[in-house]
């Protein structure tokens, strides 16, 4: 496809909220389709008590289209990359953004969660 790319920033209670809040502004303020996505319906509150009102939730994952180069990223924060990474729905999605040639990345605090990711972490281009 030749759409551009959906950016999915998938973030749980306790996230970072400065990182999440930063990142979604300025995706969106470049134009890029950008969604927050939690893993539960709701309001999502953040470390510092911030409160935001997500997009949508992983339980709506399966309606989601992914476009080609999509990006999935999941928020800072401990508790919440150990709740999104734990959450069986966020692996379908993840699978399906890299089967669409997307990409995956981790917000501050989210590597050692990452590490155990079951996905390609390099594509090699031609």
């Amino acid at each position: 496809m030749s759409s551009s790319p959906s950016v999915y920033i998938l973030a749980a209670p306790l996230f970072d909220e400065q990182n999440v809040v930063t990142c979604l502004s300025e995706m969106r303020g470049q134009g890029i389709k950008t969604l927050l996505v939690a893993t539960t319906p709701g309001l999502l509150s953040g470390k510092r008590g911030i409160t935001l009102r997500p997009d949508t939730t992983l339980s709506q994952a399966e309606e989601f289209n992914i476009y080609e180069r999509s990006i999935a990223i999941i928020a800072g924060g401990e508790e919440s990359a150990a709740a999104v990474l734990s959450d069986p729905r966020t692996h379908k999605l993840i699978q399906n953004v890299v089967a669409s040639n997307g990409f995956v990345a981790g917000m501050k605090q989210t590597c050692q969660f990452m590490d155990n990711l079951d996905v390609a972490k390099a594509h090699t281009r031609d």
